[in-house]
């Protein structure tokens, strides 16, 4: 009898996997096309993100490399492609490059004069804003 109840017990025992060693994978950001679709800033800062969440995923530069390169269409793609090849003379080796790149080349020189003049045309009911 105790060796019955003891086989029952055995079979109700539910094992479970150990916790899993790899991250949950983050959705992917929006594919980055050029100025037209995303804000540079906001497609940069959700791609640095998912590579430092899920850096288990894309553990080596080449992935990561590899990843923002299937992250990226239209007119900016003609900026990353050229940089990839392997007999190109100033190649992207690591994503940093590859990020300051479309930093400096989407991104606003003059964004604290932007800011300025974004804030300066902002009005509360017929006084301006930057008033109060």
């Amino acid at each position: 009898m105790v060796r019955a109840q003891h086989a029952s017990y055995a079979s109700s025992i539910i094992v479970t996997s150990p916790p899993s060693s790899t991250s949950a994978k983050l959705p992917d950001p929006p594919v980055y096309e050029g100025k037209a679709n995303l804000s540079i800033d906001d497609w940069l800062a959700k791609i640095r993100t998912k590579l430092t969440t899920n850096h288990d995923h894309y553990n080596t530069e080449p992935l990561r490399i590899g990843y923002i390169q299937n992250q990226v269409r239209g007119e900016a793609i003609k900026h990353l492609t050229p940089h990839l090849h392997t007999n190109a003379s100033n190649a992207f080796t690591n994503t940093k490059k590859i990020l300051t790149t479309f930093k400096r080349i989407y991104g606003d020189p003059n964004r604290k004069q932007t800011t300025t003049n974004a804030l300066r045309k902002l009005y509360q009911n017929k006084d301006f804003f930057y008033k109060f």
